[in-house]
This record gives C-alpha cells, sequence and structure tokens, in this order.
C-alpha cells in the first residue's frame, strides 16, 4: 500500500466533461471538477461561492417572460432595462427608477415574445433597436426618469417608407462602425448590409458618384444565402452569418469611393444572439446555440487571418441544452455568465489577458441554481465594478412571480433582502417569499430557517441587522484522483486519511457529508462565529475506486477555498 501526500491546488477548468475522465494525463483533467454548483473559480486557481441575488422588485406582468438589456452612459451612468409585452422600465443605483412615487416606464411596439429578437446599438445617450418585422427604432436619455423612444427617419434607407410588418422585412441587426451606423440583414435582403454616411447617423442617401464618406450598400457573396444573425465592431467589422464569420476591411480603404472587402474567414455560423466583447475577442453562440465561440484576429499569423475557438469545448455537457442569453463582467471577476434554456444560471471564468491564440485552459465552467428560473442576465458598470443583474421566474404560495435581482458577493441567499437599524425580531416586505421556507443571518450569525407568512418572518430573538432569502447549496466535486505521474492509478482502491481544506474568510463547510463542530463554547449564542482564514482537517475516509473529495457549502455564509490536499492511500494489492 502506497501512502503520498497529494495537493489539488488548481480548479482552473472548472466543471469537464466526462469525455476528458479518460485523459488523466492531461492538465485540463487534473485541473477540472466533476461538479462545480454555485461556486464560481478565481482566476487564480481557487473557487469563491456565487453572490446572492439581491430582490430589486417584481416585473409589470409576471405571467410573460421579461428581457433585460443593458444602457452605459458611462461608469457612473448606467441602466438596466426591463423590456417586457410592450413596454421598458428602467433601474439604476441598485434601485427600480420611479417619478412622482411611480414605476417609471415607456411604451414600446414589441411584445414579450419579440423582445428576444431585438439587436441594439448605443452611442451616448442613443440607442438604435432593431427587429425584423417593426422598423428601427430610437431610444433616447435625458435623465433617469426621462426616455423616449421614436421612430427615427432614415433618409433614402430601402425600408423607411415601409409601415411595421412589411412583408418586405426589416434589419435585424445594428452596429457603430467607423462612425457609421451599419444595419444587417432583412427578410427581402438577408445577407445585405447597409451603411449611413459617416458622421451623419440617419442619413443613407448613395449618390451617382459616391464619395468615401457617403453611405453604402453591400452584398455579402456566398455559395449559399446565409442570413445575416450579429455584428461586431472590433478593429474590423465582423459579420456573423448563419453560415459563416466574416471581416470587412476599415473605412481606410475607402479613399476611392469604392466597396469594402468582406471575405468569410470561417465557417462555424452563429445564432441571432447579440455578442459580448471580452477584451479583444468577440464572443458569440453557434447556430446549434450549444458551442459558445470566440472571433479574433490571430496576432501569432504571419498574414491577416481571422479566427473562432469553441470556449465551451472542455466542458461540453454545460451548454447543451443551448444558450439564449449572456453578458461579460469583468470586475470582480472576469466571468462570461450565459443563460441555458432550462432556465440554468452559467458563468464562465475567463480573463482575455491570460488568454492567448491557441491556449484556452483559463476558461472554467460553473452551473448556478437557484429556487427558480433565471430567463436572461444582462451586466453593466459602477463606479468601483459590475452588477450583474438576473430576471428569474419562481414560485411562490400565491403562484408564479417574475422578479429583478442583482447578484450581490456579500451575501449568500437569493431573492432576499436586507434590514438594518434599531433591533427588531419581525421582517416585513417579504410578500414576493410568501409561504417560501427562508434562511436568515442576525447580525452575522445563523438563524433557524422560518416560513414568510403574510409577507413576513419573526425570529427567535432580536437583530439590528437581518439578511432574509432563499438558501442555495454550493458545491465542488472532484474528479476521480490520478497523482502519479508516470503510471496511472484508475482501478485501483484508494482513500483519503486526512483531507485539509485551505479556505479564506468561510463558515465551515461540509466535507464528503461531515461538518466540524461550526460554535466554539466561547462564543455567544446571539454571536456570529468567526470566519475561517486557514486550514480545516477532515479525517476518515473508507477505499473507494475513486477518491473524490466533494464540498459543499449550504450555510448561508461565504466559501472561498484555495486548495485541498492531504494523505492518500493507495492499495496497490
Amino acid at each position: 500500500m502506497a501512502r503520498v501526500q497529494h495537493v489539488l491546488t488548481d480548479f482552473s477548468s472548472g466543471e469537464v466533461t466526462r469525455r476528458l475522465w479518460g485523459r488523466v494525463d492531461t492538465d485540463q483533467y487534473r485541473k477540472g471538477c466533476e461538479t462545480l454548483e454555485n461556486f464560481v473559480v478565481d482566476p487564480h486557481g481557487g473557487v469563491r461561492r456565487r453572490g446572492g441575488m439581491k430582490y430589486i422588485n417584481s416585473v409589470k406582468d409576471s405571467a410573460k417572460a421579461t428581457r433585460l438589456i443593458p444602457f452605459i452612459f458611462s461608469r457612473e451612468e448606467s441602466y438596466v432595462l426591463e423590456l417586457g409585452h410592450q413596454y421598458m422600465r428602467f433601474y439604476t443605483d441598485g434601485a427600480q427608477v420611479t417619478s412622482g412615487g411611480s414605476v417609471y416606464e415607456i411604451a414600446t411596439p414589441w411584445s414579450d415574445t419579440q423582445v428576444w429578437d431585438l439587436h441594439f446599438a448605443q452611442a451616448n445617450d442613443i440607442m438604435y433597436i432593431v427587429h425584423s418585422s417593426f422598423k428601427p427604432r430610437k431610444l433616447s436619455r435625458t435623465g433617469a426618469a426621462a426616455w423616449t423612444l421614436v421612430t427615427p427617419t432614415l433618409t433614402d434607407a430601402v425600408w423607411d417608407a415601409n409601415s411595421d410588418g412589411h412583408v418586405d422585412g426589416f434589419p435585424r441587426t445594428v452596429v457603430f462602425f467607423e462612425q457609421r451606423l451599419w444595419f444587417g440583414g432583412r427578410t427581402k435582403d438577408p445577407q445585405t448590409l447597409w451603411a449611413s454616411k459617416a458622421a451623419a447617423f440617419e442619413t443613407f442617401t448613395i449618390p451617382a458618384s459616391p464619395a468615401a464618406d457617403d453611405a453604402l450598400e453591400l452584398v455579402l457573396a456566398s455559395n449559399r444565402q446565409e442570413k445575416i444573425e450579429w455584428l461586431s465592431s472590433q478593429r474590423v467589422l465582423i459579420i456573423g452569418t448563419s453560415g459563416g464569420e466574416h471581416r470587412l476591411i476599415p473605412n481606410q480603404y475607402l479613399s476611392s469611393g469604392n466597396l469594402p472587402l468582406a471575405s468569410r474567414m470561417s465557417t462555424y455560423g452563429g445564432r441571432h444572439i447579440q455578442p459580448e466583447h471580452m477584451g479583444r475577442f468577440t464572443v458569440y453562440i453557434q447556430g446549434s446555440g450549444r458551442q459558445v465561440r470566440t472571433y479574433e484576429q490571430r496576432a501569432a499569423s504571419n498574414i491577416e487571418l481571422y479566427d473562432s475557438d469553441d470556449l465551451s469545448w472542455m466542458s461540453e455537457h454545460v451548454t447543451t441544452s443551448g444558450i439564449i442569453s449572456m453578458s461579460y463582467q469583468l470586475h470582480p471577476y472576469t466571468i462570461l455568465w450565459c443563460v441555458r434554456t432550462d432556465g440554468t444560471l452559467l458563468s464562465m471564468t475567463a480573463d482575455p489577458a491570460l488568454m492567448d491564440d491557441t491556449n484556452f485552459k483559463t476558461v472554467a465552467w460553473a452551473k448556478h441554481t437557484t429556487d427558480g428560473l433565471v430567463e436572461s442576465v444582462v451586466t453593466i458598470p459602477n463606479d468601483t465594478a459590475d452588477e450583474t443583474w438576473v430576471a428569474v421566474k419562481r414560485t411562490n404560495s400565491s403562484g408564479t412571480i417574475r422578479t429583478i435581482e442583482m447578484i450581490d458577493w456579500d451575501i449568500a441567499v437569493d431573492s432576499s433582502l436586507s434590514y438594518s437599524g434599531s433591533a427588531t425580531a419581525s421582517v416585513s416586505g417579504l410578500s414576493h417569499l410568501e409561504g417560501k421556507t427562508v434562511s436568515v443571518l442576525a447580525d452575522g450569525a445563523t438563524h433557524p430557517d422560518v416560513t414568510v407568512s403574510s409577507g413576513s418572518i419573526t425570529l427567535t430573538r432580536f437583530a439590528s441587522s437581518i439578511v432574509v432569502g432563499l438558501p442555495f447549496t454550493s458545491t465542488l466535486k472532484t474528479v476521480p484522483m490520478e497523482s502519479s505521474e508516470d503510471e496511472t492509478q484508475q482501478g485501483l482502491r484508494k482513500r483519503w486519511t486526512k483531507i485539509i481544506v485551505r479556505v479564506i474568510s468561510t463558515a465551515h463547510p461540509l466535507v464528503n457529508g461531515t461538518r466540524r463542530p461550526t460554535r466554539h463554547p466561547s462564543t455567544g449564542m446571539d454571536k456570529a462565529e468567526p470566519l475561517v482564514t486557514g486550514d480545516l482537517i477532515y479525517r476518515g475516509q473508507g477505499f473507494d475506486d475513486h477518491a473524490q473529495i466533494e464540498i459543499k457549502q449550504d450555510l448561508p455564509l461565504p466559501c472561498e477555498i484555495t486548495s485541498v490536499f492531504g494523505d492518500y492511500e493507495v492499495n496497490q494489492g
């Protein structure tokens, strides 16, 4: 029987597909997990429990799904827009925008099903929004509660004279590029691009002898009809179609008034989902809906070469049901958030600064579940960090309720509300959690779960700082152990005799079903037990075929793991 000390210092592959379980010799396997749920991978290699979801408000009509999109004027002035059935509402500074004591909203032409097909492009306080069945709209802001949505006159645009619902259709994609407003694809002309006059975004007049700064129309040449699905403004204009990815040479090549050159660079094809920018990478969803891909220039190439990589390759099972929404958060963690069709929220930790053209080992996927279904995600900046917001479909004792919530890294419960003030044993304002069993933190200490009744709860003790919300469990389960560099240990019986979990500011988690005592006799019953930074030691595990370690945090408290190590035995008899 061989006994060794082994250490797991890096979980930067995230939750990996079982198809990698045969590649025990690779770094991706050794840094991967069988399960990573409600944890996010830190770029340094450890994992941290995801932030809880702070309840902001309920949507206008809980019978219909809503989509969230960003409106970002600056880091100090940014908004989340709630798009529902023929209306738009607004959120900023962690709250819903009101006017005169009432929720502020404006009317829109799009139904609750049509909002999912909207694409948009923003320049300062103006956003153009497109849908294939409607004339383009222009959204303008002059104050937090001062918004207008109009149908702009797009001079000499080929569709401008048509009414909403016209059989020819309207552009379905839009982007700003090289001081022009670009529209792409409509029912009649699915492979056509239209660009405004430079610095005149609503002028589409093409003179008989056009100058370099005049409007232009361009039809993509291809061997089959491929609808334009998305547009992305990078160093070049990237054009995603249903069958491939093209790049358009920018305005510096238009000095003679010739049409720009658009060339196909790859043939993966994309879905009609607005792409995200992640550093120098454009991130889009492949046509199947299951692959999350990048598109960027190959810096190492001797020629101008653009190509696409599958970011979900190591974790193909995570995205299997398809992606319907995504957003990119830069701080406090570099995360691409995605929403699956089944309502599961996904995170992909990826720092573009650590990624090169052929190395995506820093990509780490995890699943995030809640008591309900996530339907949309959006990220906006504030002056110190990025805020990620979600639209969630939940149920309470009254039926279906849809809510707008914001991920808060300082809490560990969902759909939560907080109280701070004079000591009290009662918390009200919880009607969105009616009939639900909720977890409670009272002055930083755990409190027995309680059930919301008549929109309120009563605690067993008084507290001046209270957090109430839906519990969730964070789980990390390692892949089957392989510690040998020269020969495999697969198929041999093995066990951990001692497990040491190194943590930062963490409440005691469950390790293979065992939790160390969470309270010390010296800590008063009305006081919070101090969080641990250091090593937590667990003992006693029998032999099995895989020697996996499962760590769970089910308390409404933080959990951050930097490494796992200990004594490990292999039965070679």
